[in-house]
């Protein structure tokens, strides 16, 4: 049985270059000077979606430092349709991150419209996924009807990113096991998203938030899609059990470049099996840990476009099967990368796979947290 491996702390930048995201977690420090709590938990009309709490604005401060119960304490990131903010909940005092989306950009909604937050397709795809270890957990939805905003109650996970610990190593420091204590996470979220009829669709380390005991969770729903058919079987391992999708949203290219599959550049809109897209992304995270670099390197998005859709191997994916910076890889590591980054998404190994693969399924009995060392 393996143990978790001790590998984050001691190469953790001293001032982490990206922000910390999205559980609720003790108040590390001190709030802006203190409210009374409005305690509003009991007086409010509550609805769901799935296991989401969805609620209306009680209390809205004019400069929104205080949301219903929520006091803010300060921005932790920014993105194309709102900020996130870390936020103090008065009624039980913890922490969590609180995500204010704009209705009318997401949505194309005007202030006042009703129910807006089932178009809203973070929320309808966290609300289908419940609760699960390896993914940040969305715990209210708070609708403003009389403003343009949405606000999102999620985990607070201040250790931040994945991208973070890779940027902070050099080439050959993270061992074999090192990395597969991370894929154990990863390949146990992926596969429960899949079995969800849900394609996340914009993994990358940035996604991959580090919890308090250096474990993973999949964050950023914000692009993710769902199956159209309720009788496509995500579990079978089928790659032609999922139907593509013909809604105007799907057809254009979501998700980051770097990590964009070679059929989602030179076929967007054919009938390849849409969970291949995360598994050729996770594929990508994978080489970057083991190299310490990403297999494509071009000039420009083009070049890298170009380079990730070409037939044939690529020169860098053939560096797999020879060695990484650290020494020899194990053949179990070699083969399960080469099926994630299998060019035809046919043959590409499916998340199911994946957990069934020796690499994985030999270590995935244990279950202890990763430790620091002391």
């Amino acid at each position: 049985m393996l143990h978790r491996c001790r590998w984050l702390c001691c190469f953790w930048p001293a001032t982490p270059k990206r922000r910390s995201r999205l559980g609720p977690s003790p108040v590390p420090s001190p709030a802006p000077s203190p409210l009374p709590s409005p305690k509003l938990t009991a007086s409010r009309s509550h609805e769901r979606i799935g296991h989401v709490t969805v609620t209306k604005t009680l209390v809205v401060s004019e400069d929104k430092n205080l949301v219903n119960q929520y006091q803010v304490i300060k921005q932790i990131g920014e993105g194309s349709t709102g900020t996130v903010v870390c936020a103090k909940n008065l009624d039980d005092d913890r922490l969590y991150a609180l995500k204010m989306v704009s209705k009318q950009q997401l949505t194309g909604s005007q202030p006042g419209a009703p129910d807006v937050y089932k178009t809203v397709r973070e929320v309808v795809t966290m609300g289908k996924l419940g609760r699960h270890p390896n993914i940040v957990t969305l715990y209210e939805v708070i609708d403003d009807p009389v403003s343009d905003w949405l606000y999102l109650v999620l985990e607070y996970l201040p250790h931040g990113a994945l991208d973070v610990v890779l940027d902070s190593r050099k080439a050959g420091q993270m061992s074999e096991d090192e990395i597969r204590s991370i894929m154990l996470d990863v390949v146990e979220g992926v596969n429960y998203i899949h079995s969800r009829r849900i394609v996340h669709r914009d993994l990358k380390p940035d996604n991959l938030l580090l919890t308090g005991d250096n474990h993973i969770k999949i964050a950023d729903f914000g692009v993710a899609q769902f199956c159209h058919r309720p009788s496509d079987s995500l579990a079978s391992g089928s790659p032609a059990t999922l139907s593509p999708s013909k809604s105007r949203r799907s057809r254009r290219f979501s998700g980051t470049p770097a990590f964009a599959s070679p059929e989602l550049i030179s076929d967007p809109n054919g009938t390849w099996d849409r969970r291949g897209i995360d598994i050729w992304a996770v594929g990508i995270t994978l080489y970057r840990m083991v190299h310490g670099t990403m297999p494509f390197r071009g000039r420009s998005i083009i070049d890298n476009y170009a380079s990730i859709a070409q037939d044939g191997a690529d020169p860098a994916l053939v560096s797999v099967s020879a060695a990484s910076p650290h020494g020899r890889l194990s053949p179990e590591l070699k083969d399960l990368l080469m099926r994630m980054l299998d060019r035809d998404p046919v043959t590409r190994i499916t998340a199911e796979q994946m957990m069934a693969h020796p690499w994985i399924s030999s270590h995935r009995q244990s279950s202890s947290s990763i430790h620091p060392p002391t």
